[in-house]
């Protein structure tokens, strides 16, 4: 470690016997416990509130989190000699959800269901800025990608990528439109408004890479809440299920029994299941393809970007398959 990080962790009572580089950070350890020492550009205001959510499955006992130390100044921020701002959460040697094991997948929205149950309308949120809407998010997107087909249009000499693409534009765009008419029809605004009024708290990156099995104890962890806030929990399902549905080829029998695992700890109503059909409807993979094309090196496309594009393209049938059976 360098001085400044050396500084930092002498506002802690821990006795760190060795360290190594991790992602994003630097793991701390201390006898059998395990921590990581990072940067950090939140505010103690925004930190305060995960403070709420790791408390909340702390107290409760059966969910493990990266919750965040406190200093000997009892805050979550420490400055460097340079007035940098760090913090040291906790960490664990365990293992990710396995996406290709249905029990993993099936456990994890299960927990997933009970922290939803969990932390509704018990996380004080007055100082925490509710999620966008997903209507003005599609809109933003669905400008975007009209953005990219008329860049691309213009090209005098265009890439096997880019033909491909314009070839596929118009029928996942139509599929673009369909999902924000839908969402304007549906009763989406008024479930948006009450779970906000409500509470109701997501985790907001729900997914494999943040749902963990502790070694030691065989515990569940769940992991990096920097997108926690105030939402329907039916967007932390869809964006879960959607991850794990494209890499198992948008299998039926699979997503069901995932939803079923998630109802065995919080219930999936009518309106819901109907708004969670509308947005597997967006062909999110698609536009990911079309926005890294975009915001990449525009005169050099990578041959993964065809192949991903071929993929979304073989998939669309399957997913739609799946999306009736909702």
């Amino acid at each position: 470690m360098i001085d400044r990080e050396l500084d930092v962790l002498q506002e802690y009572d821990l006795n760190i016997t060795s360290t190594g580089k991790v992602r994003g950070g630097i793991l701390l350890i201390e006898n059998d416990k395990r921590y990581i020492l990072k940067e950090c550009a939140k505010s103690e205001q925004r930190l305060n509130f995960e403070g709420q959510i790791h408390e909340m499955l702390k107290n409760e006992g059966s969910i493990l989190s990266d919750y965040i130390i406190m200093n000997n100044e009892n805050s979550y921020i420490t400055k460097d000699s340079m007035q940098n701002s760090f913090i040291i959460k906790r960490w664990y040697d365990a293992l990710e959800c396995q996406f290709s094991d249905k029990d993993s997948m099936c456990n994890a929205v299960r927990l997933l269901g009970k922290f939803h149950r969990m932390t509704s309308g018990k996380i004080d949120i007055k100082d925490i800025v509710p999620d966008k809407s997903l209507i003005e998010n599609y809109k933003r997107y669905n400008i975007e990608l009209k953005r990219v087909r008329n860049f691309i249009r213009k090209k005098r000499h265009k890439s096997d990528f880019e033909i491909k693409l314009l070839s596929e534009f118009d029928s996942f765009y139509g599929k673009c439109e369909d999902t924000v008419k839908l969402l304007t029809e549906s009763n989406y605004e008024s479930m948006y408004q009450a779970a906000i009024t409500k509470g109701e708290i997501i985790h907001g990156e729900f997914n494999h890479h943040n749902v963990m099995k502790n070694k030691k104890d065989g515990k569940d962890i769940i992991v990096n809440f920097d997108f926690a806030g105030v939402n329907l929990k039916i967007v932390d399902v869809y964006y879960f299920l959607r991850k794990i549905m494209e890499k198992n080829n948008w299998d039926v029998d699979l997503g069901l029994l995932l939803l079923e695992s998630y109802e065995k700890e919080n219930s999936i109503s009518k309106d819901e299941r109907k708004l969670l059909k509308i947005l597997i409807m967006y062909p999110e993979k698609f536009r990911k393809i079309v926005n890294h094309y975009y915001n990449a090196n525009k005169a050099w496309t990578h041959s993964k970007n065809m192949e991903k594009l071929i993929l979304v393209h073989k998939q669309m049938e399957q997913r739609e398959k799946f999306v009736n059976f909702l």
